[in-house]
C-alpha cells in the first residue's frame, strides 16, 4: 500500500509542477505576437517582435533570447520506417509489426520539429515539437521576416 500511495503522490506532484511551469510559460508569452505550444511534449516557441525577443521552452526549462543571439533556424519532418504486412502473417508477426511501428512513430515525432540554434553554451539548440509541415513552414516565414531582417 505504501508504494501505491507514493505513486499517486508523485503523479500529483508532477502534475502540479508541470501546471506551474505551464502557467509561468503562458504568462511569459502572453504579450508576444506569435506563439506555439505543444502540450504533448511541453515544448514551445514565441516571438515578441516589438521587443525583439525569442522565448523557447522544453520540459522543465524555458529561456528568452534577444534576436541578436539567434544563430540559425530550420525544421525537420521525420517520416517513414514503418513495417507493412501483406497477407496472413500470423498473430505474433502482426503484433511485432504493430509494436515496431509504434516505436518508429515515437522516434519520428521526437526527430520532427522546428529547431533554433542560439548563443548559449548550456542550451545551444532548442526544439519546438511540431507535427505539421505547414506550421513549420509558417515559423520559417516568421523567422525570415522578423529575425532575418537584422
Amino acid at each position: 500500500m505504501g508504494l501505491g500511495a507514493w505513486l499517486i503522490w508523485s503523479g500529483i506532484k508532477k502534475m502540479r509542477n508541470e501546471s506551474a511551469s505551464t502557467d509561468e510559460w503562458l504568462s511569459l508569452i502572453a504579450n508576444t505576437q506569435y506563439q506555439y505550444t505543444n502540450k504533448s511534449d511541453c515544448s514551445g516557441i514565441a516571438i515578441d517582435t516589438k521587443e525583439r525577443v525569442l522565448h523557447l521552452r522544453h520540459p522543465n526549462l524555458f529561456k528568452s533570447y534577444p534576436f541578436s543571439e539567434i544563430r540559425s533556424w530550420r525544421y525537420h519532418l521525420s517520416t517513414g520506417g514503418h513495417i507493412r504486412t501483406y497477407g496472413n502473417v500470423g498473430l505474433q508477426a502482426g503484433m511485432q509489426a504493430v509494436g515496431e511501428n509504434i516505436r518508429v512513430n515515437r522516434e519520428n515525432k521526437k526527430a520532427s520539429g522546428f529547431f533554433v540554434t542560439v548563443r548559449d553554451i548550456d542550451n545551444p539548440e532548442w526544439r519546438a515539437g511540431m507535427s505539421s509541415e505547414k506550421e513549420m513552414k509558417r515559423w520559417m516565414e516568421i523567422f525570415a521576416q522578423f529575425v532575418g531582417e537584422q
